[in-house]
């Protein structure tokens, strides 16, 4: 199921200070805080939907783009990704997508796009742990341990600007 969680009150640091604390977190999201930056500027915002298995990772990374000034829906899989992107009015001006899902692995879910004609719609930054350097139908990758400032840096390059207060 996806979900437009409300806007996170808590600061990056906040949050970065609270997974340091819990202990139980794992290697990505530690390596991924180790490399983050604050002071990262800025309150563009745009709508990302954001497709990720693992929940600590997609929980993580929608909570710091929030915390930056983005609206994030979150998928955990392409079934969930494709019902966001078709029940909701407004395209996304972005999709960072997992490629190893156990429900649909990301290809299939581009594939899909191709298919009913959306992947030409779609600003699309595969996001990986895996090696792989180039997928059909994205425009980046983005491999997985990454920094903050790392994933702001790719955001910012495709995803449009929106109006304060803009929903999907």
């Amino acid at each position: 199921m996806f979900s437009t969680r409300p806007q996170a009150s808590v600061s990056g640091a906040a949050l970065v200070n609270e997974v340091r604390a819990s202990g139980q977190v794992s290697a990505f999201v530690r390596a991924m805080l180790a490399k983050s930056h604050e002071g990262a500027q800025g309150t563009k915002m745009g709508w990302i939907l954001l497709v990720d298995d693992d929940v600590e990772v997609r929980e993580t990374v929608a909570h710091l783009l929030r915390d930056e000034g983005y609206v994030v829906v979150e998928a955990s899989d392409g079934h969930h990704a494709l019902q966001a992107i078709l029940t909701t009015p407004k395209r996304p001006s972005l999709v960072l997508l997992d490629l190893m899902m156990p429900k649909m692995r990301g290809e299939a879910f581009l594939e899909i796009l191709r298919d009913i004609g959306l992947l030409h719609e779609l600003e699309i930054v595969v996001v990986t742990a895996g090696m792989a350097k180039a997928v059909s139908g994205s425009r980046a990758i983005l491999h997985k341990p990454f920094g903050l400032m790392e994933l702001l840096d790719v955001v910012a390059r495709y995803c449009a600007p929106a109006t304060p207060g803009s929903r999907p």
